[in-house]
């Protein structure tokens, strides 16, 4: 029976409580030895808290590295995304639209074309905290008309030339706008696909209303978004730190950071022992946050009672504050920030619920986390309370990524109620896990001998795919 992971991999922590007490460690002190706890300490704090910030920096430097893009070029995929691109909790029916913007060099225009009866643009601009400061699109103030978004840097002193702008004040310098071309009419996905290449951002200028846009399409390469847990995040913090404005709410944490050698305007060059017990700080963060992933009553919380669904906890969302920030008069909630989500997801809409509901299957109908040694049968209803749409993705339970498998096979869902094997009653019946009989291949998900869990997405508007 698949039991859960032991709590502590690594005995780091145990490690240093034995060198400071028998003291015999060479060419050490028991100084040296409280200072490595403290830099464990606090490198562990400084992962849960910049979580939000840093994953996004993941991100954006993937772009650079994997697309070869620039900051301000538009990414387009002219297809759903597959099971090479690693991005957290993804959803495999959309095209992903994404820029990396940088204000540096002063404001930047984002253009949003017009929807259409058949094709639209939703989506968000996104802070370097991955706050959505604004909608886009049919769900922004444009209203799915179209319109022409002005970014402002922080503490913009330009003069700005007046015109029919939707302004948009940003306290950090560089973000991530997030989009997808939707279908709400009859048209093609290669038609969603051309009105998202309309995307337009470039710098503003008082003397020119245009700019040239560089539009990017990235799907037959492989990308890899994903957060690493090791030294890599603080020399990411480190240059986050120093080109990002600090805000208030976060001087205590920066103050900090200084123990681990993280200061504004000084270079991070940590020392091999420095390197080492940060490492096992960054680990030590992601298994705090695998363990409140996978512990009912943490991050997630039961569905139904007697059933092994979940989706956010109550007790989270309720100091999400605004736009997923965490920041309320009582406190920065910066453990519940990184659990809830945005340990296993990026870039979050400003609001919860709606035309959308993801439940989250981590355990079998025991109560045992779901084990890639193992197959499941999962039975979907005929008649599943949804206009259109339904589908269920599996996950690697380690990344929060898609899990390459040789049938390429990811997802499923009712947009290929034409593939999938059905039984008498409309029923169908979808294996996950290691192995499907081989009759019902055609409905089956592999794990590849990883452990996972599943996402089942179902929304009220099938054509309005907005997760």
């Amino acid at each position: 029976m698949n039991q859960d992971p032991p709590l502590i991999e690594s005995s780091f922590e145990i490690e240093m409580n034995e060198r400071y007490h028998s003291g015999k460690e060479e060419g050490t002190n028991a100084i040296d030895i409280l200072d490595d706890q403290l830099k464990f300490q606090r490198g562990i704090e400084a992962v849960l808290w910049s979580m939000p910030a840093i994953s996004d920096v993941f991100y954006r430097e993937s772009l650079f590295r994997d697309f070869q893009m620039k900051s301000n070029q538009v990414l387009v995929m002219s297809r759903p995304i597959t099971a090479r691109h690693k991005v957290l909790t993804a959803n495999n029916r959309v095209h992903y639209g994404a820029i990396p913007f940088d204000l540096t060099s002063g404001p930047l225009v984002l253009e949003i074309p017009p929807a259409n009866q058949e094709y639209a643009v939703v989506g968000q601009i996104c802070d370097n905290w991955q706050m959505p400061v604004s909608m886009i699109g049919i769900d922004g103030p444009d209203g799915g008309k179209g319109g022409r978004y002005l970014l402002h840097p922080p503490a913009w002193q330009g003069h700005l030339i007046k015109g029919p702008f939707i302004n948009v004040h940003l306290k950090g310098f560089k973000g991530t706008v997030v989009f997808r071309p939707l279908l709400i009419g009859t048209g093609t996905s290669e038609g969603a696909v051309n009105l998202a290449r309309k995307v337009k951002c470039y710098l503003f200028s008082v003397t020119h209303s245009e700019g040239t846009t560089t539009i990017v399409d990235g799907w037959d390469k492989p990308w890899n978004s994903l957060p690493k847990y090791d030294i890599s995040w603080f020399r990411h913090l480190a240059k986050f730190v120093s080109e990002e404005p600090i805000r208030e709410r976060d001087r205590a944490m920066i103050g900090m950071l200084g123990t681990v050698g993280i200061e504004n305007g000084k270079a991070f060059d940590p020392d091999a022992r420095t390197t080492k017990t940060l490492n096992e700080a960054a680990k030590t963060a992601y298994q705090m946050m695998q363990w409140s992933f996978i512990t009912p009553g943490r991050a997630l919380t039961q569905w139904w009672e007697k059933r092994q669904w979940a989706n956010l906890n109550p007790a989270v969302l309720k100091k999400m504050a605004q736009g997923w920030s965490y920041d309320s008069q009582n406190g920065l909630w910066s453990y519940e920030r990184a659990i809830g989500p945005f340990f296993w997801a990026n870039y979050l809409p400003r609001k919860v619920g709606g035309q959308q509901l993801h439940l989250m299957g981590i355990r079998d109908s025991n109560g045992q986390l779901l084990s890639g040694k193992n197959s499941y049968r999962l039975r979907v209803a005929a008649d599943v309370p949804v206009e259109e749409f339904w589908s269920i993705i599996v996950y690697s339970l380690q990344t929060k990524s898609f899990i390459p498998n040789p049938l390429d096979q990811i997802g499923l869902g009712s947009y290929n109620m034409s593939k999938l094997k059905t039984n008498s009653d409309g029923s169908v019946d979808v294996f996950l896990g290691n192995s499907s009989p081989p009759e019902w291949v055609s409905n089956w998900l592999p794990s590849a001998g990883e452990d996972f869990f599943v996402i089942w997405r179902l929304t009220r508007d099938g054509n309005r795919v907005r997760c």
